[in-house]
């Protein structure tokens, strides 16, 4: 259990405060108001929540319990703890909190019931340790591994024992009863706020939609498809998917909403693809007003006549609304491309990216067919980017796969239509309180509950080197998400990860943690934060970047240099600790052994390499921009009309006429043959 640290324990006695004397004393519940609003601002909450406070000292009722929904949320939140070794049987304590947080997930549970669940469970995890080192073993040798269903043990307790040749869900189930009326539910959700916010119901929403994400909720997300569109799927007697059909638009009494989905899992789930456009063909043929997927779909396809397309091409291109990288192949570059910050100053080249790599079509007769021009009048005009989270194991800032497909999704609708879409998470890591968040929500929480919260920090210093660099890719996460999300990682953020990272905020001792288990660790995490600021992504006071880039450069003094793409590679950056240290008037001999320790490592002059690197960049982002704004609106290559006499030898070939006219009439009188043989033998074959 994540619990309070103490910024967020002391909120939440100045909403104590504020509780007990509404009735008793106005005037002092007025001053704990006015206090609550200062901590919201300085924890970052009132981004979190959408809360407009900025220079306000009052805050309405309603706001306070909702932040304080929010504190006892956080405190209640279960966390990853350390790192799972393979083989390694947790302690005593550790499996209590797993178990406790399997048990509390029925709430329905009898005290008997809950006992007889926590000893079992416990009898399974220490379990695992054993069988997990013995499948292998009998694996290596050709055994027989025994099978077993996977996945979180929060969400699926029979994943324990591990060490099983764990399987996932029946695709032909997919989605199930349960997860149908959950997605439907948290669909309504969705356009209940949209409209409260907007006034309109959203016409073009776009879904991420990964695999494992479906073994977990089971087709919530793809439900939430079916249902946007006004259709819904139909189940057999044994519960499987065998059709989609439409909803009347008397019972929906909605606009049919347009949907864009960017990844698909058509390699695990390609019968739920199938479905999905199945659902998509039938309602883009419905005349009916307020049918979004109509209306786009003619626009689109006039759109693609004009730019050169067949009427019969444009109208196949035009229906797909499913798009992901081609089959069996995974090179999505997002990730790498925000890592190489020194060599771009705008995210045009990672919206080109996406489209070039996402751009493939499924759906309406094709699979995985290039079609990047589709991909982007499909783009065009998406006002909401839904991903899902079905695991408290792994949240946004946990690897880069979550920036790469939603933020990557984020930039390219942005570069396309020249607006943000709003992002949002379908939340069913707690089944029984499922939920739509937004975006900064679901962040904010996740970086309240554990990456400033002492007590995964602790989990993670345990883990001695592994831990270090878990850490430090967190760092590297945020920072992807504000490449290619430019509003939702602010300055605040920063601020708290240089006060918790580089100051100690927690008083945990984590310069000898790092300087003990993995100095490089810290440099890359520290060289990170110097880039955003560089890159004006984090707009820092003063005192922070002279301690920053002081805490940097002793690190270096201390170990020598990590050299990796982030500070060797980025001689931009390189270049911009000289400078700002020279500005802030750090250390001299600090920044001459730091100057020399990686023209030595680079075997380069670092001004002539910061100074190439800054020419390629403008160069590169100029060609890309010209690229991208070509690819939107193609010319159409035409032919040029000219006059032409016509003279002896034309006259002669017309006479000739005739013969070709009566070659041309056998050629077709052939193949009209052949085509009735094989009508035939069809014809045949099916009785």
């Amino acid at each position: 259990e994540g619990g309070l640290y103490p910024e967020l324990a002391k909120l939440g006695e100045s909403i104590n405060d504020y509780d007990v004397n509404l009735e008793k004393n106005a005037e002092l519940s007025q001053a704990y108001g006015a206090e609550v609003v200062k901590q919201v601002i300085a924890l970052g909450i009132d981004k979190t929540l959408g809360l407009d406070l900025a220079g306000k000292t009052a805050i309405p009722h309603e706001q306070v319990h909702q932040i304080q929904d929010y504190v006892v949320q956080l405190k209640r939140q279960s966390i990853p703890y350390g790192l799972h070794a393979f083989g390694r049987l947790p302690t005593a304590a550790m499996r209590k909190s797993t178990v406790d947080a399997i048990v509390n997930v029925d709430r329905s549970l009898l005290p008997d019931a809950k006992q007889v669940l926590r000893a079992d469970m416990d009898r399974r995890i220490v379990a695992s340790a054993t069988q997990e080192l013995a499948s292998l073993g009998n694996a290596l040798k050709g055994g027989y591994v025994q099978g077993g269903s996977g996945g979180e043990p929060i969400r699926n307790p029979d994943a324990y024992p591990t060490g099983k040749d764990f399987y996932g869900i029946d695709p032909d189930k997919v989605p199930k009863k349960a997860a149908w009326a959950m997605g439907v539910k948290l669909a309504d959700d969705m356009l209940a706020k949209h409209l409260k916010q907007h006034g309109s119901y959203p016409q073009k929403v776009s879904f991420v939609i990964w695999g494992d994400e479906t073994m977990r909720h089971e087709g919530v997300l793809e439900s939430q498809i079916f249902y946007l569109l006004g259709t819904r799927p139909v189940w057999d007697a044994r519960d499987k998917v065998v059709g989609v059909e439409v909803i009347p638009q008397s019972q929906l009494k909605r606009p049919r909403v347009d949907i864009v989905i960017a990844s698909a899992a058509e390699g695990m789930f390609n019968n739920v693809t199938v479905l999905m456009d199945q659902a998509v063909q039938k309602v883009k043929a419905l005349e009916e007003t307020q049918n979004f997927v109509r209306d786009h779909y003619l626009a689109t396809r006039a759109k693609l006549q004009r730019m050169g397309y067949s009427a019969e091409d444009a109208d196949r291109r035009a229906g797909v609304r499913i798009f992901d990288e081609p089959p069996g192949i995974y090179n999505l570059n997002t990730s790498n491309i925000a890592a190489a910050s020194g060599s771009w100053d705008s995210d045009i080249g990672m919206a080109n990216d996406y489209i070039e790599k996402m751009g493939h079509g499924f759906g309406n007769g094709f699979w995985g067919e290039p079609m990047q021009e589709t991909f982007r009048l499909a783009l065009d005009g998406v006002e909401q980017v839904v991903h899902s989270s079905s695991t408290m194991q792994y949240g946004t800032l946990d690897n880069d796969d979550f920036f790469m497909y939603m933020g990557g999704l984020a930039a390219a609708v942005r570069n396309v239509s020249g607006k943000n879409p709003e992002l949002v998470v379908t939340n069913t890591r707690d089944p029984g309180k499922p939920s739509m968040d937004t975006l900064d929500k679901f962040m904010g929480s996740e970086m309240q509950s554990r990456y400033l919260n002492p007590t995964w920090m602790q989990g993670m210093m345990k883990e001695g080197y592994a831990g270090a660099r878990t850490m430090t890719e967190f760092v590297e996460y945020l920072w992807g998400w504000d490449a290619t999300v430019n509003d939702v990682v602010d300055d605040r953020m920063w601020q708290d990860v240089f006060e918790v990272y580089v100051q100690d905020r927690n008083k945990l001792d984590l310069q000898k943690f790092f300087d003990e288990k993995s100095p490089y660790a810290f440099q890359a995490m520290a060289a990170r934060m110097v880039e955003t600021i560089r890159k004006q992504y984090w707009k820092a006071d003063e005192a922070t970047r002279k301690q920053l880039l002081t805490a940097y450069l002793d690190s270096v003094q201390k170990h020598g240099l990590d050299c990796s793409e982030t500070s060797c590679g980025n001689a931009r950056l390189m270049q911009y600790v000289l400078d700002e240290g020279a500005r802030l008037k750090l250390d001299g001999v600090a920044l001459a052994a730091f100057k020399a320790a990686v023209e030595a490592a680079t075997k380069t002059d670092i001004a002539q390499r910061a100074k190439a690197m800054a020419e390629f960049a403008r160069s590169n982002d100029a060609r890309t921009a010209a690229d991208f704004k070509s690819k939107q609106a193609p010319a159409l290559a035409g032919y040029r009309m000219e006059k032409v006499e016509q003279n002896a030898p034309q006259q002669q070939n017309a006479a000739a006429a005739p013969e070709q006219f009566w070659s041309g009439v056998l050629v077709q009188a052939l193949i009209l043959l052949a085509l009735l043989g094989w009508w035939y033998r069809r014809r045949v074959a099916a009785r």
